[in-house]
């Protein structure tokens, strides 16, 4: 759940002494030859969709990009600039970009890793693309023992939902619908929670259509509390995302007045409902 998208303005006062001046970011605009030079350095590749139109895009340009900490951060990767309706328009089809600006993170092969949809200002995007990278190099690390483990004990509980997790996070949904599917033979009690992963997979690169029904399993099948309450949050954010305020007010409202719905839930329910009725 990354709230932080939803209201791109309050972000733009977030810029701090953090995010000081710096030069200029060398951006390609060759998606085929950045996957080229990513495989020669063993980089992810950085793509940012913009459209000549988006008023984001611009202030990411302006705001963010120019900052010592961004540009730091994106010397593990190799940025690409594509206009999505242009010389982008191909790469955006593939990705199913469909909000602007959205930047995705592939790997040399063009394996969509993980995304971020919107404007953030500078130390949450650099945060987020050392959060990104390095989760790509861990999970990568890990998932060989991984893989080895449940050939060894395919009806391992905790190694099922590690991978749920471990795939969501590089964006192997395949992988990870297919570890979730073989732990509700195993554990039906903890598949609802499985789904909630995948789901949050989806909505934190702007999927929210999938997320979407991905959440309302996790209502309809979840006994716990707490699971469907999270289900719900995130359901009510990806509808707000696209602007259906009604909806998304209900169900946070059935998560603020739920008393088996722990505090810190019931909390974040009211934060969301506070900045969207303001």
């Amino acid at each position: 759940m990354r709230l932080g998208r939803l209201l791109p303005a309050v972000l733009l006062t977030a810029v701090s002494a953090s995010g000081a001046m710096a030069g200029t970011i060398s951006w390609g605009h060759n998606y085929e030859a950045a996957l080229k030079t990513a495989r020669s350095q063993h980089k992810l590749v950085m793509v940012d969709f913009y459209t000549s139109w988006c008023t984001w895009c611009k202030q990411l340009d302006k705001v963010t990009y120019p900052t010592a900490i961004v540009q730091d951060a994106m010397r593990q990767v190799i940025p690409v600039k594509l206009n999505a309706e242009t010389n982008g328009s191909n790469p955006a089809h593939t990705f199913h970009v469909s909000a602007y600006p959205y930047i995705v993170f592939v790997t040399p092969t063009g394996r969509l890793v993980n995304a971020i949809v919107g404007f953030e200002a500078p130390q949450p995007f650099a945060h987020d693309i050392n959060r990104i990278v390095s989760t790509y190099k861990t999970v990568s690390v890990q998932l060989p023992a991984l893989q080895r483990g449940l050939k060894q004990k395919p009806s391992d509980v905790k190694l099922l939902q590690s991978a749920v997790s471990d795939y969501t996070q590089i964006s192997e949904f395949t992988h990870a619908t297919q570890a979730a599917n073989r732990l509700k033979h195993v554990d039906a009690a903890a598949y609802p929670a499985s789904l909630e992963v995948i789901a949050e997979g989806y909505e934190n690169i702007g999927r929210y259509t999938t997320a979407q029904s991905l959440f309302r399993q996790v209502i309809s099948k979840s006994s716990d509390a707490n699971v469907q309450a999270q289900a719900r949050v995130n359901l009510a954010i990806t509808l707000l995302e696209q602007g259906s305020g009604s909806p998304a007010k209900k169900l946070l409202d059935e998560v603020a007045a739920n008393p088996k719905v722990s505090k810190s839930l019931r909390e974040s329910a009211k934060s969301i409902l506070k900045q969207f009725s303001s």
